[in-house]
């Protein structure tokens, strides 16, 4: 049964949040930078600094290890380049630590542009050569920051030529880790290096670690502090990640999720134009989904925009070129709805965000995270929306489950779970049920999902969970709260999907295919040859990495391609190279104009077909008879007919009988009983046998028919057999 629950109003037990022992910033360091605020906003053109911004910056001049909890879009980056308004530090260097290639490129841009502070990426993106001309830069002192990943900092190379460098360590000023959060929640799976940062204090022990993240709940605050080994004492600034511009909707999935219908209210009002589609960024854990979902939403746009790319994918298969691009188009309002991963989620700062879904339940960190790249320019409001799985509605939301053993199930044991259980932490039965109006459950801080499930599960408002968990200090939203019954109900009307239509929407089918044209395919490897030698020398792989057999033979077999569009709805979704050789291709394939050629059928398999005439029904003709006294000039078996030799045995062995046995199922029981009685086992074999030999007296001549040929046998006296056979040309019907 599931547990009923009081309702709570500040129910969340935890221990404390934060350091045992905060360092406190003193007055007289306040007093020594009283100027700090007015320099920042100098040279960053700034109106006025924020004081979270001030003491981030204090904390890095007093060489003393700090954690910064901001909301999205709150300005941390600020806290990253403030030092550097000061002359005291312009030999200064900070090593700063990012996630992900695209955000790195994005910073480096804000940073050398919009602060007017040099900066550079060292990551793997970069090649030897220019990894050491690079190395020389940084020890020349041309750049005040270094955007790097968890990975190239602690590679062997960097280690030795920077951290393991006396003049370098000397340089160094700070190290900011951005988007700190991931040292939780990546450090222990698939980027282990996030778990082992704390080795470089090993190199650099007297430089400061500043943590910015805006989703810091306390389990991953104290995993985080505990891996950067910060000890009891650090300067924890709390500004809390409250949103107040957002509108929180949260809904029960109302169709199969593979249907993916529920997210057809981003297209409810009437599409003309592109502009008319808010922009959007849709979050999936899953890169296969994010694939079937655009062309599911496709399938809704008109057909004068089904092919003109405004709904893109964006996540880690993507080169960086594609990832740049894609995210300038979506900046400049060309792309309108991305389907996206982590790989937008973090850093990504595009202020006019109408709308962000979240595709199924997730952390309530990574929620917020995600949620918070929705109206971060001044004065906007956003949507922010949630679309859980119904199985979410069936887990406790306070006590996590026991976690399962490390070992592999059985695969019947593996396939019934997978259906059971799509929620990836350890659950237990048992969703919150109250009857009291308002009751929310009550959190811990180990509350699966980080309070999510409680948040979807409550009967008080969302967005009290979103306080409770990150200890903010509660905000009055600036339009609509949450649609939750106590505040906003109204808000799901704004994605109810609207009724199915009698027509199907149309989904992306592949194309019939015939036979590959030999020229065309010729042409297109000549071209892929050609690209590769162009570009691509000295790689390592061929030109089939360029255009790989499969899809040769798939242009060569689909037909003429007439534009850049057709060719893109065939082959870009699953041609990496898409967007850098996608025109010249197009070129090509217009030029080929290759004739589509259908398979040819197959040839059926030959039916058997009964025989028109059965040889029973033959009449045996007369044969010509044979003195005895000629037998000896003739040989034991002789055939009359002009043209063939056929030898045949003697009538008295018993390869010359006809070939009457029994059926499958006689010889079967034969078998299993042992018998050797020769019988027939149905009435065509005993037909077959009273049939094909005509009847005969002793001492007579003997004459039976196989397959048109006429034999007979005359025996002699002295047990001899004269024999002879014949073709019937002919033969009698019935």
């Amino acid at each position: 049964m599931p547990r009923k629950l009081k309702p709570l109003h500040a129910s969340v037990k935890t221990t404390v949040y934060g350091p045992a022992k905060p360092i406190i910033i003193p007055d007289s360091v306040r007093q020594k930078y009283q100027n700090l605020n007015e320099l920042m906003c100098q040279q960053f053109n700034w109106e006025g600094s924020r004081w979270y911004q001030t003491d981030g910056v204090l904390c890095q001049l007093m060489r003393c290890d700090a954690v910064l909890h901001v909301g999205t879009g709150g300005g941390k980056t600020g806290v990253a380049v403030g030092p550097y308004v000061l002359g005291e530090n312009k030999a200064r260097l900070t090593i700063m630590v990012s996630p992900l290639i695209a955000l790195q490129s994005d910073m480096v841009t804000n940073f050398n542009e919009k602060y007017k502070v040099p900066a550079v990426v060292v990551n793997s993106t970069l090649g030897g050569k220019e990894l050491s001309h690079l190395i020389q830069d940084i020890l020349a002192q041309k750049y005040q920051i270094i955007l790097i990943s968890p990975e190239s900092l602690l590679s062997y190379r960097i280690r030795d030529k920077l951290l393991l460098n006396p003049q370098f360590k000397e340089l160094v000023l700070s190290i900011v880790i951005d988007e700190a959060h991931c040292i939780s929640v990546w450090g222990a799976s698939f980027r282990k290096k996030y778990g082992t940062l704390h080795v470089v204090r090993d190199y650099l022990p007297k430089v400061p670690i500043v943590a910015l993240s805006a989703t810091l709940s306390p389990r991953v605050l104290r995993d985080l502090t505990s891996k950067l080994h910060m000890g009891k004492e650090y300067a924890f600034i709390n500004v809390g990640n409250e949103r107040p511009e957002l509108a929180l909707v949260i809904r029960r999935c109302q169709f199969p999720m593979k249907s993916f219908r529920d997210l057809a209210f981003i297209l409810n009002r009437h599409v003309y134009h592109p502009l008319n589609i808010p922009k959007t960024f849709i979050f999936l854990d899953n890169k296969t989904l994010a694939y079937q979902v655009i062309d599911f939403l496709v399938s809704l746009l008109p057909s004068h925009l089904r092919y003109s790319g405004i709904i893109r994918p964006f996540n880690a298969r993507h080169g960086t070129k594609y990832r740049t691009d894609a995210m300038e188009h979506f900046r400049q309002g060309n792309i309108r709805v991305l389907v996206c991963t982590d790989a937008a989620g973090m850093g990504c700062d595009i202020p006019d965000v109408d709308i962000v879904v979240q595709w199924r339940i997730v952390t309530l960190s990574a929620l917020i995270q995600r949620w918070g790249r929705a109206a971060r320019g001044p004065g906007r409001t956003g949507l922010a929306v949630l679309l859980v799985e119904p199985a979410a509605y069936t887990y406790d939301p306070t006590e996590p489950g026991q976690k399962e053993p490390d070992q592999k199930p059985s695969k019947s044991k593996s396939k019934s779970s997978k259906g059971r259980r799509s929620l990836k932490e350890p659950l237990q039965k048992g969703g919150f049920q109250s009857a009291v109006p308002g009751a929310q459950p009550e959190l811990h801080d180990d509350s699966p999902y980080e309070g999510t499930l409680a948040m979807v599960q409550t009967k008080d408002c969302h967005r009290k969970i979103w306080t409770q968990v990150f200890r903010n200090q509660p905000v009055q939203p600036t339009g609509p709260c949450c649609s939750a019954k106590t505040c906003s109900p109204d808000l799901l009307n704004l994605i109810k999907a609207p009724s199915p239509c009698q027509s199907q929407p149309r989904v992306r089918k592949a194309p019939k295919k015939g036979v590959p044209h030999l020229q065309s395919q010729l042409d297109l490897t000549a071209w892929r040859s050609h690209i590769w030698h162009r570009d691509h020398s000295g790689a390592t792989w061929g030109s089939s990495g360029i255009l790989s057999d499969n899809l040769v033979d798939f242009l060569a077999s689909v037909g003429p391609i007439s534009n850049h569009a057709a060719l893109g709805y065939l082959i870009a979704h699953r041609w990496g190279w898409w967007e850098e050789y996608g025109h010249e291709l197009t070129e090509l394939v217009i030029q080929l104009n290759t004739p589509y050629m259908p398979v040819p059928p197959k040839p059926r398999s030959p039916r058997k077909r009964k025989a028109s005439t059965s040889l029973g029904d033959i009449q045996p003709e007369s044969t010509p008879s044979i003195d005895p006294a000629q037998a000896d000039s003739h040989s034991a078996s002789t055939i009359t007919q002009t043209g063939h030799s056929d030898n045949l045995p003697n009538a008295s062995s018993a390869s010359a009988r006809p070939s009457s046995g029994p059926s499958k199922t006689r010889r079967t029981e034969e078998w299993r009983t042992g018998s050797s009685v020769v019988s027939p086992g149905n009435s065509n074999s005993r037909r077959a046998e009273t049939d094909i030999m005509a009847p005969s007296q002793p001492n007579s001549t003997f004459t039976w028919s196989v397959a048109g040929y006429q034999h007979s046998m005359v025996p002699k006296s002295s047990g001899a057999a004269h024999h002879t056979s014949s073709f019937n040309v002919n033969p009698q019907g019935p």
